[in-house]
């Protein structure tokens, strides 16, 4: 009698602690970068000669991307790699011509890209925020410009697929490259 009795205090506490919470794999999905949410920039982009994407560094405290019941999630990819061709990606989609040889170039060091996942009843909640600074660059290799861009995500419901929560961690990279990309001042020292 006495075990049916902690039995049925146990289940509701263990289902209130787990029940809403994801199920996620060992890493994290990081090409997931939405190109739908930047806007055409096609009226600077016909005045900005060719851009090289330079060097993107990696500068986040931590190389995890996901964090959930305190369990750290690394990324199934190069975060490197992803964040080049997304920035790449979104150029192109605004016009500009991307090359290997240009006057202007553009380095970009990534401050933090990360989603929290905190399960809890009745629902779960989801932080994702992504930070960038891009630095533009004349033929001498000169910073003629550089700006921090950054972008937070929060969004709750009772559950989250693993998929729904690469699809927020990317959606934060997308609004720090639009942030970017939006700034008129970086348009400006793209067109010299």
């Amino acid at each position: 009698m006495r075990a049916v009795i902690i039995q049925i205090f146990i289940a509701p506490v263990i289902l209130l602690n787990f029940g809403c919470a994801p199920g996620l794999g060992e890493n994290m999905r990081v090409s997931r970068v939405n190109h739908e949410i930047v806007e055409p920039l096609m009226l600077q982009a016909a005045r900005i000669p060719a851009v090289r994407v330079g060097i993107v560094t990696d500068l986040r405290e931590s190389r995890d991307v996901a964090t959930i019941n305190n369990r750290k999630l690394p990324p199934s990819s190069n975060v490197v790699f992803e964040v080049r061709r997304a920035i790449e990606r979104h150029l192109s989609l605004s016009g500009i011509r991307l090359t290997q040889f240009g006057e202007s170039s553009m380095s970009v060091d990534l401050l933090k890209w990360h989603i929290d996942v905190r399960p809890g009843f009745p629902s779960t909640e989801v932080h994702s925020e992504a930070e960038l600074v891009f630095r533009i660059l004349n033929e001498r290799g000169e910073e003629t410009y550089n700006g921090r861009y950054n972008a937070f995500q929060q969004k709750r419901k009772p559950a989250f697929s693993q998929s729904e929560i690469e699809e927020i961690l990317g959606e934060a990279m997308a609004f720090a490259i639009r942030e970017a990309l939006s700034d008129q001042g970086l348009l400006q020292s793209l067109q010299r």
